[in-house]
């Protein structure tokens, strides 16, 4: 028996596994976990998107990390100041409203829909897809408060 026996067409598999084209793609958040880095030096959301329209609907779901400030981070330290920015834009993006940043957890980024703009940046020798720039999904991720419980996963602001 071959590895391929089950495959019809074989140009219909990509040469590339990492061949996701630089493109805007509409994306699922299907995972959000909030933790600290290998070396435990910073916090942030790891945030896996899953491509849900188009050719590209089954490629493999690829993730961002953003930076959490800590509550020991200096707010008027440049690069604090930027990491809350980029979370605000993030946030704004996945649909939520300036009253509901300050209460959002990861629970409540699952399942929120963004148009993700992709590229792929070659690092070490490994290809990765990277996040370029996200624009909300025009009437989609109504903010709904959910059941908030003492979470370690709540991202506090």
């Amino acid at each position: 028996m071959s590895f391929f026996d089950n495959v019809k067409n074989l140009d219909e598999i990509p040469d590339d596994p990492f061949g996701l084209p630089d493109n805007t793609y509409l994306c699922r958040i299907v995972d959000a976990t909030h933790g600290p880095t290998k070396d435990g030096s910073k916090y942030g959301i790891l945030v896996k998107y899953q491509i849900i329209e188009g050719a590209y609907s089954s490629f493999i779901p690829f993730g961002e990390w953003l930076h959490t400030p800590g509550e020991s981070d200096d707010v008027n330290d440049p690069q604090i100041v930027r990491s809350y920015a980029n979370l605000k834009k993030h946030f704004k993006a996945y649909g939520f409203g300036e009253d509901e940043i300050r209460t959002i957890t990861v629970e409540d980024l699952k399942d929120c829909e963004v148009y993700v703009k992709t590229y792929t940046k070659t690092e070490n020798g490994r290809k990765n897809i990277k996040v370029a720039d996200l624009t909300a999904v025009s009437g989609s991720n109504e903010f709904l408060p959910k059941s908030k419980s003492d979470s370690s996963s709540s991202v506090d602001f």
